[in-house]
C-alpha cells in the first residue's frame, strides 16, 4: 500500500480544482510506478524543481514530476 500524508505543490497559473485533479493524476503515476519492494518508508521531504514547464499540458508536467519523485524513493530504497 503506498500512502502519501503530504504532497504540497506550487505550480502557477493552477486554480484549485486543477490542482486537485493534477494532484490525482500525480499520486496515480506515483502509484503504478513505485518499487514494490520498498516495503515501510518514510521519506521526510523530497524538494523537486522542473523548469521549462511552461506549456500546460498537466499530463506531460505530472509524468516529469512523477518521475522525479520515483527517482528519489528508488534512491532511497536501494540497499546500502
Amino acid at each position: 500500500m503506498i500512502q502519501i500524508n503530504e504532497l504540497q505543490l506550487r505550480v502557477s497559473g493552477m486554480n484549485e480544482e486543477s490542482g486537485a485533479g493534477f494532484g490525482k493524476q500525480l499520486a496515480e503515476k506515483i502509484a503504478a510506478s513505485v518499487p514494490h519492494n520498498s516495503g515501510d518508508l518514510h521519506i521526510p521531504e523530497l524538494r523537486i524543481q522542473l523548469k521549462d514547464v511552461s506549456d500546460g499540458d498537466s499530463s506531460l508536467m505530472a509524468d516529469r514530476v512523477a518521475e522525479q519523485i520515483i527517482k528519489e524513493i528508488k534512491l532511497v530504497t536501494l540497499p546500502a
